[in-house]
């Protein structure tokens, strides 16, 4: 499931964060696919973000993307800690929910304890 490598260090004069180095989730139905990680701008509002791919289980068949916010910041009551989007032509099968669930486990290793949800 979860693979936890190692933790890559961002260190600004205000914080410290750390960065799980996940490659990516594996399910039965999905598999949630770490692209990249966006470090925080608290000029612009942008929070510690993960960028994600969600694929069939086991295939490079991308349905939809998905992302985890980081911080608190008062403005992720609005847009959300998790934000996601599956293709048209693959809802309906319960895709969303599936990796809602699988990117929980990288919010857990940040100690998140409640998440807010939105889609596009």
């Amino acid at each position: 499931m979860y693979q936890r490598l190692q933790r890559r260090l961002y260190e600004d004069e205000s914080s410290i964060f750390l960065f799980e180095d996940a490659r990516g989730i594996y399910g039965q139905a999905v598999d949630v696919i770490v692209i990249n990680h966006m470090y925080a701008c608290k000029e612009a509002g942008i929070p510690y973000t993960y960028h994600c791919d969600i694929n069939l289980s086991k295939t490079a068949t991308k349905i939809g993307e998905i992302s985890l916010s980081i911080d608190s910041y008062k403005n992720l009551f609005y847009t959300g800690n998790i934000g996601f989007s599956i293709d048209e032509q693959h809802r309906g099968n319960k895709y969303a929910g599936k990796a809602c669930q699988a990117i929980k486990l990288i919010a857990k290793s940040h100690n998140l304890n409640t998440l807010y949800i939105t889609c596009k």
